[in-house]
């Protein structure tokens, strides 16, 4: 008997599996902070070029939680706050691409 299965890739810790009517959302959550792999908090900070406390301002919550997150106890919520802080930059940086290059052509 054949299933149908369709993926979506809804973030990229996130996958939802549509199969026979039933949806599942599989999780798939980054490694803690390693030596190998940078923590997602000190890696939006970098990215963001701020500090810990202010990703705490930002976010609304105390720069000690920040502090705690960046040990590696990070909630998932949290985790998709910062995922998403660093999508935006990236759309963010494409626009303003692509606003030069509109620029750019305008002139000609």
């Amino acid at each position: 008997m054949y299933h149908s299965i369709k993926h979506y890739e809804v973030t990229t810790s996130t996958k939802i599996i549509a199969q026979n009517g039933k949806i599942s959302i599989l999780e798939r959550r980054a490694a803690m902070a390693n030596d190998t792999e940078e923590n997602i908090v000190k890696r939006t900070c970098q990215e963001l070029g701020i500090s810990q406390a202010e990703l705490g301002r930002q976010l609304d919550v105390p720069a000690s939680t920040v502090g705690t997150w960046a040990s590696g106890k990070i909630p998932k919520m949290a985790e998709v706050a910062l995922e998403l802080m660093l999508e935006n930059k990236k759309k963010d940086e494409i626009l303003q691409s692509i606003k030069k290059a509109q620029e750019m052509i305008a002139r000609i």
